[in-house]
């Protein structure tokens, strides 16, 4: 494969030709279903709801307060426009510590609530924001939408394949404006990086390559418990099944057990799976499998080496998934510190490095430097903007895509646990052929916590 070709292209002109480009690419298609089904297609512009005035402010709810639950009502809180009216969490003792955070933040008590189903029966809350565990995400988000009301949902929007499935036909049959916790393609400096790298500034993309990192490691369980007072332990456990208490499951710890999360590549390394689709330009792929060559033909020397993915999109785009172990923290580091994470885009005239807040590029040959930028994300101002006025950009990050996105972390998770490569059909978004991947593609649901079958 071919890197790096000389080119005559003025990259001054190219820049100058682009600048004025609107930064959000693409044409949203929606919505999209799993298995293909025979929905009716809404065009963009037509909803149930009335349209709210500029003037209204948009009264949200916040369920799950964890560390990114926390971040949500203080988000909210900081966009004009927008009053959290509600906070909710299945544990009393974070809640109230929340409840306190908000008064000392606002100035104002908040309405408190440990079960999210009495929020979505009162009719004055235009919206709910959802950092729950990811068992739940689908459930809460599907009735929300139910019940009228728009949705901020965090990252993985589904647990499974097929849950994903029900939320893009939940929001084409309710109408509501549901966005997915993928916040880069909230960042002005993401977006133009898009705009520059569909562009054509680095020459013809075919390869993304992903650096990720797998979080660790793992809490030791210990003995199970009585469930702590104040904690709504079968609510919390929601469609999963019923198991006895056990801290090492529970606040933080979830992200380990497959009954509640989605493995390595559900944290921060779902936001790179994500910014790499988007580049390259593609939805839905046609075969997963372990990778073996790496662009550069070797893996960097390591104690432990990475494990390795490849995922194949029609027309020959192609994302190769590094997944690294831990690396030990640094004696200084500080509270915010992560390891390196970003998602190489390779194209015939350079190279792109995108992250979630930026981009660097750089031209052949010698390394020449090309544009960068960095700027925060803007995912709670998208959202309000979007229940205002009922539009969607085509680069927003909307639950279509997220489910898209989500879809390539539960499709390698099926790899990895089959042990060998799977073959995905992206007109039918079917695994065609392959009972035993078929079968993992959804899961079994625990009464009263039924997710409803959307036709």
């Amino acid at each position: 494969m071919v890197w790096y070709s000389d080119s005559n292209r003025s990259r001054r002109e190219f820049l100058k030709q682009t600048a004025g480009a609107a930064l959000a690419v693409g044409t949203l298609q929606w919505p999209e279903v799993l298995p293909a089904a025979a929905v009716a297609i809404q065009p963009f512009g037509v909803w149930l709801r009335r349209r709210v005035s500029p003037n209204e402010q948009i009264r949200v709810a916040c369920i799950g307060l964890g560390q990114r639950g926390s971040q949500h009502w203080q988000g909210w809180e900081s966009v004009p426009g927008a009053v959290v009216v509600a906070l909710c969490d299945v544990d009393q003792t974070v809640l109230a510590r929340q409840a306190q955070q908000f008064r000392a933040y606002t100035g104002r008590d908040v309405r408190l609530e440990v079960d999210y189903r009495r929020l979505l029966d009162d009719g004055t809350i235009d919206a709910v924001s959802v950092a729950t565990c990811n068992h739940t995400h689908a459930l809460i988000t599907l009735t929300a939408l139910q019940a009228g009301k728009h949705v901020y949902v965090e990252k993985l929007c589904s647990h499974n394949l097929w849950e994903g499935a029900q939320l893009v036909r939940a929001v084409q049959k309710y109408r509501g404006i549901c966005f997915h916790g993928t916040q880069a393609r909230s960042s002005p400096a993401v977006q133009q990086a898009i705009s520059y790298l569909q562009g054509g500034l680095i020459g013809q993309v075919e390869v993304a390559r992903i650096r990720a990192v797998a979080p660790g490691p793992a809490p030791t369980p210990g003995p199970d418990e009585p469930t702590p007072p104040g904690v709504a332990y079968d609510l919390w456990l929601g469609p999963a099944p019923v198991r006895p208490f056990n801290r090492a499951r529970f606040h933080r710890h979830w992200r380990w057990w497959p009954e509640y999360g989605n493995g390595p590549l559900a944290n921060h390394s779902f936001h790179l799976l994500d910014l790499a689709r988007w580049g390259l330009g593609v939805s839905w792929p046609q075969r997963i499998r372990p990778g073996q060559n790496l662009p550069n033909g070797k893996i960097a020397s390591s104690v432990v080496g990475p494990e390795l993915w490849q995922v194949e999109f029609p027309g020959r785009k192609t994302i190769l998934v590094e997944l690294w172990p831990a690396p030990p923290r640094p004696a200084k580091a500080s509270a915010c510190w992560r390891p390196t994470e970003a998602v190489t885009f390779y194209g015939t005239e350079g190279q792109m490095v995108v992250d979630c807040f930026g981009y660097r590029t750089w031209f052949a040959r010698g390394r020449e430097p090309g544009p960068a930028a960095k700027a925060p994300s803007q995912e709670f101002e998208q959202f309000l903007q979007a229940v205002r006025t009922r539009h969607i950009p085509p680069a927003a990050p909307d639950i279509l895509e997220g489910h898209r996105s989500c879809g390539l972390v539960h499709l390698i998770n099926i790899a990895r646990h089959l042990g060998r490569a799977i073959e995905f059909d992206p007109e039918t978004q079917t695994i065609p052929a392959d009972p035993e991947a078929f079968a993992l593609c959804r899961s079994s649901y625990r009464k009263p916590f039924l997710l409803p079958e959307i036709g």
